[in-house]
């Protein structure tokens, strides 16, 4: 194996010039198809991560008349006041409660509301209070460090009672004292006393942001003009967008409108898709032509060591060795150009993001690694195996008695 690599890169040096364009040829289309593979790959990876993350994982349940207003891009959302919504989608707690109960395992129905405050402590800080309702926990699943959530009974009864951050407790109590301590907001001239019932582990929610039922006295009005919809990892997004239409429809009328940020997603990707599949249809017919202008070339070189090719059948070698020989420079200028591809289809995502602000999803170096020596060897063999069969079809005598153009 090794004598026969040694002979591979000695005749690859002599026909230097011819080797370098080979794997020039070979390497602009190797890496067009591969950066169209990659991105084709990444484009799917993205999506799939995208659909475990909350943000496409949340419906917005509003009146028509507010469409696109409500973002979805906070996490948890926050839904403006209520007194500035349009009132042609008029909910209350039971409603909710309702849709909840008729929502498949799985979603979760659930209002926000906030204001900030400033609290007067030992020292000025200014909190965010974030009222909602059940279902807002039972998607999010913020892990708690101690105590416990509100439930539907504290919706009812209006209970001042409040979640904190862990940061916001140590700074304020300490995390082991937390629970049982009161935090007073003065709401138009009324001062009212939260319990502090839970606290979020560190690093769940955010440090200014503390959550309280709906109903309680900082978020008394029951009219909600909106609401989310959530819905767990295991349940198909697409499928589910239906699920909620319908049982809003059912409950709501066609006065509701559902909507949520995969649909956007999906005309992204359905845009993309087509372009990248065109531009690799054009690569591969020039890769294809490139492959057969290298396949005559290769034939040429092959018929040129004929008498080289008898020899070494005279000296012992079997016809498959002197196969596997002139099959094995194919292959090396094809890794050689699946190497020099791959870096110039990285260098061009990077040129794109950099100069023209083209977002490209980038993947691992292995993947990209696969997709380039896949390509490159398939084009190798392509324009190999046919030349290097040649030799196996030889006349003994005929190969020692012909001389073309040397060896």
């Amino acid at each position: 194996m090794e004598v026969r690599l040694y002979f591979i890169f000695i005749y690859l040096k002599k026909q230097a010039l011819e080797s370098l364009m080979i794997v020039l040829a070979l390497s602009v289309g190797i890496a067009v198809l591969t950066t169209v593979l990659v991105s084709y790959l990444g484009l799917n990876q993205q999506l799939h991560e995208y659909l475990q993350n909350d943000h496409y994982r949340l419906f917005s349940v509003t009146s028509r008349g507010i469409q696109n207003e409500l973002s979805l891009r906070s996490a948890p959302p926050i839904s403006p006041d209520a007194a500035g919504e349009d009132p042609s989608l008029d909910l209350n707690l039971t409603d909710l409660e309702e849709i909840q109960n008729s929502l498949p395992r799985g979603m979760f129905a659930f209002h926000t509301q906030s204001a900030r405050f400033n609290l007067h402590l030992p020292r000025e800080l200014a909190l965010t209070v974030t009222g909602t309702s059940t279902g807002f926990y039972e998607f999010y699943r913020f892990p708690l460090l101690v105590g416990e959530w509100f439930v539907d009974e504290d919706l009812e009864k209006g209970t001042p009672v409040l979640i904190v951050s862990a940061e916001l407790a140590n700074d304020l109590f300490g995390v082991e004292n937390a629970l049982g301590q009161t935090i007073s907001f003065e709401n138009r001239g009324i001062s009212h006393a939260y319990t502090v019932i839970g606290v979020l582990e560190a690093g769940a929610g955010e440090y200014h942001t503390v959550y309280v039922p709906l109903g309680s006295p900082l978020f008394p009005g029951t009219h909600l003009h909106s609401f989310f919809v959530g819905i767990n990892g295991e349940r198909n997004l697409v499928q589910a967008l239906e699920e909620i239409q319908g049982l809003v429809h059912l409950h709501l009328g066609d006065g509701a409108y559902v909507q949520n940020n995969l649909t956007q997603l999906q005309e992204e990707l359905a845009m993309m898709r087509p372009i990248l599949r065109n531009i690799g249809l054009f690569a591969s017919m020039g890769l294809v032509i490139a492959v057969i202008n290298i396949l005559n070339l290769m034939l040429a070189r092959i018929l040129r060591r004929v008498k080289q090719a008898g020899i070494s059948m005279a000296l012992g070698s079997s016809r498959l060795e002197v196969f596997l020989q002139f099959l094995g420079e194919a292959l090396i200028l094809g890794l050689i150009s699946a190497l020099f591809g791959m870096a110039i289809s990285y260098m061009a995502e990077l040129w794109l993001q950099n100069t023209w602000s083209i977002a490209v999803y980038q993947v691992s170096v292995a993947l990209r690694f696969l997709v380039s020596v896949g390509i490159g060897g398939i084009a190798s063999l392509l324009f190999g195996f046919y030349p290097a069969s040649q030799i196996m079809q030889m006349d003994l005598v005929q190969a020692l008695r012909t001389d073309v153009g040397g060896s």
